[in-house]
């Protein structure tokens, strides 16, 4: 978060808020007090859940580092997406003010000023996945086992016919599905900032625009080029909505393999 804030606002030092319609920090302020509630919410359902489902049997004070456990994944993946969505409001403005600003046969300096915004943005992108890498990488790995297991259990469990041990294999399998479908829904939207800026700009009318100004169209167009495609956590995972359809295609083959060796026996 400091990382972010420090990035943000150099956006500030380029005195150039006052000129424009909106303020970048504005879109990039995180909402804490949201992210606290829904946290908390969360985690009173997760608790209740738990004592009831999961660690019904276990006395109250053992079942915390559970619940605190719990609770640490809901604040990462809330302040994890919320980050990600401030970042796509954030290039949603720009690119609008842009094309406006392009639609007014602007001089120079008027879309040269959108180019140091985009840097920043592009500096904020670039780092951004470097901020909770390694917690979102525990996780991820984390929930991704959990996963298979959990769906492991739940497949035994309908085999067997034991229904009254399903609840305590669905809770665990559908709270990690979120878990990871959360953390590749944020990525996607900030993988999508460069897709979004380029299209917007590239479907504006630049034929009647100065020669100097299709200069400036063109370094801008190079800023937002050279933001990353993709969030890369660590050089071991890339993060997009395609993960998820691979972690299900691996937990549906290994599912298929189980459940075969156990015909067979």
């Amino acid at each position: 978060l400091s990382h972010i804030s420090e990035k943000s606002s150099n956006i500030q030092k380029i005195n150039i808020n006052k000129e424009l319609k909106f303020n970048p920090l504005t879109y990039l302020s995180v909402p804490i007090k949201v992210t606290i509630f829904t946290s908390v919410a969360l985690v009173f359902l997760l608790v209740a859940f738990e004592r009831k489902y999961l660690i019904k049997d276990i006395e109250w004070y053992k079942s915390w580092p559970i619940i605190t456990t719990g609770y640490n994944v809901i604040m990462t993946v809330t302040f994890w997406f919320y980050n990600c969505l401030m970042i796509s409001k954030t290039s949603e403005k720009i690119s609008y003010e842009l094309v406006q600003t392009l639609k007014t046969n602007p001089f120079r300096y008027d879309v040269s000023k959108y180019r140091f915004i985009l840097l920043h943005l592009r500096s904020i992108v670039m780092d951004f996945s470097s901020i909770l890498s390694n917690t979102i990488l525990g996780n991820t790995i984390t929930s991704f086992l959990v996963v298979i297991c959990s769906a492991y259990g739940v497949t035994s469990i309908t085999m067997k016919r034991e229904f009254s041990l399903l609840t305590s294999m669905l809770i665990p399998l559908l709270f990690n599905i979120t878990i990871l479908y959360i953390y590749c829904e944020g990525a996607y939207k900030v993988g999508q900032v460069k897709q979004n800026i380029l299209k917007s700009v590239l479907e504006c009318e630049l034929v009647n625009l100065r020669h100097e100004v299709h200069q400036e169209v063109e370094l801008v167009i190079d800023a937002v080029k050279s933001m990353p495609p993709n969030i890369d956590i660590l050089g071991f995972l890339i993060l997009h909505r395609d993960t998820i359809v691979k972690v299900f295609g691996v937990i549906v083959s290994y599912l298929i393999i189980l459940a075969q060796f156990r015909i067979s026996d």
